[in-house]
């Protein structure tokens, strides 16, 4: 997310106290509340120069009402001041945190289309990010295990740390808008759940593909609408097959 949003009230809350000074500074120094007598370029200045807790000394309220009015005008100017710091700072930790960490966000894939995303990286998928980099083709890669997502960034590819079985980190991947899903786990419960979640928030257009070799699961892909299944072991064994004939 930018940070302009959020630093937004606190420039019109800079603006707004800048006025609040500028007006006060003026009505109090026409009364004799500060050291030297006050015009309007005279209040903005001393505005300027106390919100930013410079202090030159040169303007200093000399009656109580117009020190009570400076320390007021102190708090107001470091609250927004600290309060516009907190607002970028915050958002760029937060950042640094999510890609140190190895997390996803959403900032990172909303310029992402037609991507293709990779869920588990086993022999399938490994094979297939090779050949998806080879062509210079988009994709993403999420895994659950930090060891594989840190070897994979060793070899330079685009990977995430994402629990698969969490509707809100696949909604990170962009699966909606990703031109095609292939979902390669091991684990039978897992690779039917990550699938149902897939299916449900995924877009119209984004090609779901399960890789998976065990008949049981595949009965109950498709019976929760996966139509493209692949079996590595049955291609393995009709091509060993017709090889033998």
């Amino acid at each position: 997310m930018s940070a302009l949003p959020k630093i937004t009230p606190f420039v019109i809350g800079a603006v707004a106290i800048i006025g609040f000074g500028m007006l006060g500074t003026y009505l109090i120094g026409q009364q004799g509340g500060f050291s030297s007598k006050i015009g309007l370029i005279d209040s903005l200045y001393f505005t300027i120069e106390t919100i930013s807790t410079v202090g030159y000394g040169d303007i200093v309220p000399v009656t109580p009402l117009a020190k009570a009015f400076v320390i007021l005008l102190i708090a107001l100017g470091v609250s927004v001041v600290f309060g516009a710091m907190i607002g970028v700072v915050g958002d760029f930790v937060s950042s640094r945190f999510e890609e140190l960490s190895g997390h996803i966000s959403s900032a990172q894939t909303k310029r992402l289309r037609n991507h293709t995303v990779l869920i588990g990286y086993n022999a399938t998928n490994r094979l297939l990010a090779e050949n998806l980099k080879a062509s210079k083709r988009r994709f993403i890669i999420a895994v659950e295990d930090a060891d594989v997502l840190e070897h994979l960034r060793d070899f330079g590819y685009t990977a995430f740390l994402t629990d698969e079985s969490s509707e809100a980190e696949i909604r990170e991947l962009g699966v909606e808008r990703a031109r095609r899903v292939v979902i390669d786990l091991e684990e039978r419960s897992k690779s039917i759940y990550t699938s149902l979640i897939v299916k449900g928030v995924a877009g119209r257009h984004t090609d779901i593909v399960v890789v998976n070799s065990s008949l049981e699961t595949i009965k109950y892909l498709h019976g929760i609408g996966i139509k493209n299944i692949v079996n590595p072991a049955a291609m393995a064994a009709t091509k060993i097959g017709q090889m033998t004939e």
